[in-house]
């Protein structure tokens, strides 16, 4: 519950139990009463007390009923104010028993707390009018009161209501500021992590099919770079001028929130995948074409984004798991290549399709590991996808049968599965790993075998998964066999798999060039790999180049 509504909460109920109090004095009020103009009718009298029990009884059930709904009741609304219209009418009216006007004073309180300032010093100001008016009136027939005593109570009531009212408007500016700075990032003004949790949950927990909820998940690209040469302080610059340029792109459309760090996103409501990506593609532009200081002394010489796309419920189900997707398509776009914008897909969305359901209840349990294992080392998870995808395109140009290509896609996307296995540090290890760290990194391929082929359906695939790290020579491991006692699906999958490799930028070394990868894959043709698949990996390659080119 949010603290707005849980102080309303509290307030309510405070009130609530001082109106019950209070109606027990008025209880005392009316004997008191009764004495005092000698009421002999006790029948009369105790009927009263007995519909004004009632009344408390009354408040009670509908406030307790209240309170576990929402804090504010109509009809409870409703009868406490007719309970207060009987009071204040009866207050101004007993013009014999003028003392008992101080309880003017509760109904005046309340509603300032309740409703505000403004309404309180109208109600406040309608109360002593007509209280005034009337005593004129009795002064005038029958000399029996002071006015004196009604302009004090009149103007005390005006005066407490602006009172109260003003310290109340004073607390609420200091509470929404404080709101304001607990919702913020002091830095860039946008939402902070925190409130940015919250805005998308009860923007998921309302979209549906036909209204859906995209999510951009953005980074600064060689930020880091950028800080180390310029300072925090020029950093912090930058980060407030992709914050404006935000702001000023999306305008009341979405959410432009500090994701942290140099990471940013975006709540869409109402965007589809589509829609969510026109918009992404629009704020790359903007913050391409701006001008930063020193920006053009970083690797590519300007700022940039990589940015990241989902939608719930099109790609995810829950809150989570549209934070998760729109992070792993982020991340793919900056390991694929620098400034690109990529809706997340999940490749199981692909792949189960010829699956019936034990075999899906085994991939399943595999995608558990998987998401572990993207956690450990999200470099991992993405390479999966990338070594699918070429291996399958390999595997169609060289003509495999169906069932080897089946075989294929399922050993690349779990072909590092066994990596479970192995510490965090030595996964992320940045330096060369000892003798030790790498026999263990060696056992991997046996591991993942021994996982997969827990499942009748996927023995040949635990074999392919076994053997991926063979050399064509006999010198790869874990069994050290070569030439074509390599099952071919293996020998594809280690082109494959060193390509992927070959192109991607990790920490510790940077990407290659198509050039530098070609000639890496032939200089390890024939005693590495199989020459064969390393022709058809490199016809692949170069023909996807020229359809780069082309465009």
């Amino acid at each position: 519950m949010k603290y707005e509504e849980q102080r309303q909460k509290e307030i309510n109920k405070y009130i609530f139990t001082f109106q019950i109090a209070f109606h027990f004095l008025l209880m005392i009020l009316l004997i008191t009463l009764a004495d005092y103009y000698n009421i002999t009718s006790v029948d009369s009298f105790m009927s009263f007390l007995i519909i004004l029990l009632f009344g408390i009884f009354a408040i009670t059930m509908l406030g307790k009923l209240n309170y576990k709904k929402d804090g504010n009741g109509l009809t409870y609304e409703v009868l406490v104010l007719l309970i207060y219209l009987f009071l204040i009418g009866y207050l101004i009216y007993s013009v014999d028993f003028i003392g008992a006007r101080i309880l003017l004073f509760v109904p005046v309180i309340i509603i300032t707390i309740k409703y505000g300032k403004r309404i309180s010093i109208m109600i406040a100001g309608l109360i002593a009018g007509i209280m005034f008016i009337n005593d004129i009136f009795y002064y005038y027939f029958y000399e029996i009161i002071s006015l004196e005593t009604s302009l004090i109570i009149g103007g005390l009531l005006i005066l407490i209501s602006w009172l109260i009212g003003n310290l109340m408007e004073i607390e609420k500016t200091a509470r929404e500021r404080i709101t304001e700075l607990a919702e913020k990032d002091g830095l860039t003004d946008l939402i902070n992590h925190r409130t940015f949790h919250d805005i998308l949950e009860k923007c998921v927990f309302i979209s549906n099919e036909q209204s859906p909820v995209s999510l951009v998940m953005m980074d600064l690209d060689h930020f880091k770079i950028y800080n180390d040469s310029y300072g925090h302080q020029k950093g912090d610059e930058v980060l407030r001028e992709v914050a404006d340029i935000l702001k000023r792109t999306i305008n009341s459309e979405g959410i432009a929130a500090r994701f942290g760090g140099d990471e940013f996103a975006l709540i869409l409501p109402g965007y589809d995948l589509i829609n969510a990506k026109k918009t992404a593609e629009m704020v790359k532009e903007v913050v391409e074409k701006a001008e930063f200081y020193g920006a053009k002394k970083i690797p590519i010489g300007k700022i940039t984004l990589s940015q990241g796309i989902a939608a719930y419920p099109t790609t995810s189900k829950t809150k989570d798991d549209l934070i998760q997707a729109a992070d792993d398509a982020l991340y793919k776009a900056k390991f694929v290549s620098k400034e690109k914008i990529s809706v997340y897909q999940s490749i199981f969305d692909v792949v189960d399709t010829d699956l019936d359901e034990n075999e899906k209840g085994f991939v399943d349990s595999v995608k558990v590991l998987l998401r572990v294992l993207n956690a450990k080392d999200r470099y991992t998870f993405g390479h999966s996808e990338r070594v699918m995808e070429s291996a399958l395109k390999v595997a169609k140009e060289m003509k495999l049968s169906n069932l080897q290509i089946r075989n294929l896609k399922w050993a690349a996307l779990f072909h590092d599965i066994g990596k479970i296995e192995i510490p965090r540090e030595v996964l992320n290890k940045q330096g060369k790993l000892t003798k030790k760290e790498w026999e263990m990194m060696m056992m991997h391929p046996g591991w993942g075998a021994d996982i997969i082929c827990a499942n009748h359906y996927f023995h040949e695939v635990a074999n392919i998964i076994k053997f991926h790290h063979e050399n064509f020579d006999g010198t790869g491991y874990p069994s050290k066999i070569k030439n074509i006692n390599i099952p071919i699906e293996a020998r594809i999958l280690r082109v494959v798999d060193s390509y992927d490799a070959m192109i991607t930028k990790r920490s510790y070394k940077p990407e290659m060039s198509t050039q530098q990868v070609l000639a890496e894959l032939n200089n390890g043709a024939g005693t590495l790999y199989d020459k064969y698949i390393v022709d058809i990996m490199c016809k692949v390659i170069k023909r996807e180049q020229a359809l780069l080119k082309a465009r």
